[in-house]
């Protein structure tokens, strides 16, 4: 967030929808860099899949990095200058390719004429001159290392991301390095480090962050989210059918954990894992079932 304020990314007079873009880049990005989890970065940005990417591990020590620097004609989101390669990020969020309209044949020799955001970047980062208001350490950047270019997406909208990203490919010039990276797969591999290794305060706090922002990869169920060992035992003898009457059926089920009720076990549901919240508990409604309908697993029947 730091670096989208000062970089005035987030005035009023942006589009909601580029203002949630810039804040999201600038507090992942942000916040990877802020706590020097530099080998975390790179193995995220070296999960990103292209044509070209035969060499896909990013090596070396970071040596800089910039937020929205001016390029001619461009401005990708995030430059990091690794020691054998810079890789320029253009992520995406909510919203597709910000592509220039042109009414003229798209020139190679010709940068106005260039509609795809992306080749823009390519061309200025493969130039001689990258522009007049470049850095000038982003400039002696991109005439020391190749370029690597990272289309970053949010995963539910590959199925938009991937039409972009070969139409890109075909505009690019043979062996140009673009790959296709998600959000969601750093909250994955944050998750599997904090598994592995325990939990940090910016680890932690990240990974919250892409949670809360729509960013979350699917890590597996959470042992809260499942029912006790006996209570899915139980369940499955009784074929997620409770008996509907209240006799010695009952006294034959397996016995629950301490912290388990027959209550809550009537009224768990396959829709989540918690308990269904009723003014009259389940267990005191003379058995009726409490199971809802669109929970129950069809009974076998035999003819």
């Amino acid at each position: 967030m730091l670096h989208a304020l000062l970089h005035h990314k987030l005035d009023e007079s942006i589009p909601v929808s580029r203002r949630l873009e810039d804040a999201v880049t600038s507090s992942v990005f942000g916040t990877l860099l802020l706590a020097g989890a530099e080998r975390e970065l790179a193995a995220w940005l070296s999960d990103a899949t292209g044509p070209n990417t035969a060499d896909a591990g990013i090596r070396g020590p970071l040596r800089n990095a910039w937020f929205w620097p001016r390029l001619a004609l461009a401005e990708p989101d995030v430059v990091l200058h690794f020691e054998d390669r810079v890789v320029i990020v253009e992520a995406k969020v909510a919203s597709d390719r910000h592509d220039l309209s042109s009414d003229r044949d798209a020139d190679p020799e010709d940068w106005t004429s260039i509609s795809n955001q992306i080749e823009r970047q390519w061309r200025c980062a493969t130039a001689a001159n990258p522009g007049p208001a470049c850095p000038v350490e982003l400039a002696a950047a991109f005439r020391s290392s190749p370029p690597t270019v990272v289309f970053l997406v949010d995963e539910r909208r590959l199925h938009r991301a991937r039409p972009e990203f070969e139409e890109t490919m075909n505009l690019l010039p043979q062996g140009a390095d673009l790959r296709l990276l998600t959000w969601q797969s750093l909250h994955r591999q944050l998750v599997r480090a904090a598994q592995e290794s325990g939990r940090s305060f910016w680890r932690t706090s990240l990974i919250e962050y892409l949670e809360r922002a729509g960013l979350a990869g699917f890590v597996g169920f959470r042992p809260a989210q499942l029912p006790t060992a006996d209570a899915a035992d139980a369940i499955q003898r009784l074929r997620w059918a409770p008996p509907r009457r209240v006799g010695a059926s009952w006294r034959e089920m397996a016995s629950l954990g301490p912290t388990e009720s027959r209550c809550s076990l009537l009224n768990w549901s396959i829709r989540g894992g918690t308990p269904k919240r009723s003014p009259q508990p389940a267990c005191a409604t003379g058995g009726r079932d409490p199971i809802h309908p669109s929970d129950r697993i069809p009974q076998e029947t035999t003819e």
